[in-house]
């Protein structure tokens, strides 16, 4: 029966309320107090029996010995009255030497009722103070099953709540996975075959003389200038891919942000210069922070190259620096086509930007994507201010090297 019990308990527990589990504790402490208060009854009916046999003795030596109830006995027998048989009482009221003998008969069956009575009382008050003893083990076994079990409840509710947290992360890592996925095929399906084709194609036409030299010589330069991107938008699939497979793990040290800034002009100077940009340079030579390096230079270079891609020609780009409590900000600010509110909520939050830039440049937003975790890693923030058509300012904080 009770492996019966356990079995339909955990068919059906899901559906048990906790509240049920601390009622039937309660229920058994109840009728263990009634059983408590019937045997307290019991007691005082045994107490009042033996001193009915107590004064019933006294008056059996009285009849015995021809002597007069005494005014106490009678006062006795008035106190027990409930426990003697009326015609025992008519008698003893009415006492004469003629009747003694049938009153000691009398006498002596209401003493053998009440001792047969008595014994009776007494099995009841200890089969019930047995029944109480096992009440209480019980009620303290059902109280501890109900707290364990209660306890494995809200256990496996904290697990399943747990679970259901974890399959939502987990979800939504599957769903930002598949957003990678789509935004890879899409650069690798347009923005690196693109340039590529074009390559092929006229090195094709020069290869089958399709084109003069002279022709292909001409071509050079905008070849030159999709390679440039095809190299720097690989650059940094490179790095998201490793970034996705490795995770990033920063090498943390001293940086100085004057010297990183100015190998970063070094590399982006000549395309600011085929926009007629002028790069307005203020970072201060003792500003130093504690970073990775290599991430600090991928991070200025491509919010300085998307500074570049989305500027109007004949604009100027400043980059600055400034102590803010205990971190450094590095800004980038434009003079381009600007962003709106939304827009810049949108690449702080979900992606980067792919709009083309002012001269038609190829926009991934992989740049921005590498530079949200990587600025991330460095235990820094990235933030951006704007509007349409008053350009845009990247900017990023990052602990100062003490």
């Amino acid at each position: 029966m009770p492996c019966r019990y356990l079995l339909i308990l955990k068919s059906f527990k899901q559906f048990i309320p906790i509240s049920t589990l601390i009622v039937l504790p309660a229920i058994f402490v109840a009728w263990v107090g009634a059983l408590v208060i019937e045997s307290n009854t019991i007691r005082k009916e045994l107490a009042a029996k033996v001193y009915t046999i107590t004064v019933l003795r006294d008056i059996e030596e009285s009849v015995i010995g021809n002597t007069e109830l005494s005014d106490e006995l009678l006062s006795d027998l008035e106190e027990v009255k409930t426990n003697v048989n009326n015609d025992l009482l008519l008698l003893l009221k009415n006492q004469t030497k003629e009747n003694n003998w049938q009153t000691l008969d009398l006498l002596r069956k209401n003493i053998k009722e009440l001792r047969i009575n008595l014994n009776n009382k007494s099995i009841r008050l200890d089969t019930m103070w047995n029944q109480v003893t096992a009440l209480g083990i019980l009620a303290c076994l059902v109280a501890i099953f109900s707290a364990i079990l209660g306890w494995k409840f809200l256990k496996r509710s904290e697990q399943a709540k747990k679970q259901n947290i974890e399959l939502q992360s987990t979800t939504l890592k599957l769903q930002e996975a598949n957003i990678s996925k789509n935004r890879l095929f899409a650069i690798i399906g347009h923005d690196l075959r693109s340039p590529v084709g074009t390559l092929q194609t006229m090195l094709e036409m020069l290869e089958k003389d399709l084109i003069t030299n002279e022709e292909f010589l001409a071509s050079i330069s905008s070849l030159k200038k999709g390679v440039d991107g095809v190299h720097f938008t690989l650059n940094n699939l490179l790095l998201w891919a490793k970034s996705q497979l490795e995770g990033i793990n920063p090498v943390f040290e001293t940086v100085n942000l004057e010297k990183v800034v100015s190998n970063v002009v070094g590399l982006l100077e000549s395309d600011a210069r085929k926009k007629n940009l002028a790069l307005d340079i203020h970072v201060n030579a003792n500003h130093s922070i504690k970073a990775d390096s290599n991430h600090v230079e991928l991070i200025i270079r491509n919010l300085l190259s998307n500074a570049i891609k989305y500027s109007l020609a004949g604009g100027t780009i400043n980059v600055d620096s400034s102590l803010h409590a205990n971190k450094i900000r590095i800004s980038i600010t434009d003079q381009g086509i600007g962003l709106t509110q939304e827009e810049i909520n949108e690449i702080l939050g979900k992606g980067g930007k792919t709009e083309l830039g002012t001269m038609g440049e190829n926009g991934t937003g992989l740049g921005l994507m590498l530079c949200k975790e990587f600025v991330a890693k460095n235990n820094g923030t990235l933030n951006a201010t704007g509007g349409i058509g008053k350009g845009t300012t990247f900017y990023f904080e990052l602990p100062i090297a003490r």
